[in-house]
């Protein structure tokens, strides 16, 4: 006995599956990760690893004004939303509120990573 499946049944019911699959995984993880009450990591900015007057062809004001700004900006950022997420109730937490701090967290560390690599 053969079973005619159409493909766009067959994609339709992979999809389903795999979607509540990770809907419950995801579930889980958070039901067993809830952040509520921890401690934030804070980030400390490293100083600056090279002396800005020996830099030709940039000023040192452009440098220390990139190094306060910019790397301890995002230092600073990234601290601040670590400390929201600290204080979240995942659980209880609308998606698109953790969505926006995880990307925020994100977006600063890749900053943090960035600025701190980019004068060396």
């Amino acid at each position: 006995m053969t079973v005619k499946t159409e493909r766009r049944d067959f994609i339709r019911g992979v999809g389903a599956a795999a979607a509540s699959t990770a809907m419950l995984a995801g579930t889980q993880a958070l039901a067993q990760g809830n952040q509520t009450g921890a401690k934030p990591m804070a980030y400390q900015p490293k100083p600056m690893s090279f002396d800005p007057k020996s830099i030709t062809g940039i000023s040192e004001k452009v440098l220390v004004s990139h190094y306060e700004n910019n790397y301890v900006g995002a230092v600073k950022r990234l601290n601040a939303i670590g400390a929201q997420l600290a204080e979240l109730d995942f659980a209880k937490a609308p998606n698109f509120i953790v969505n926006g701090l995880k990307r925020e967290e994100l977006i600063a560390s890749n900053s943090r990573r960035s600025c701190a690599t980019s004068a060396v």
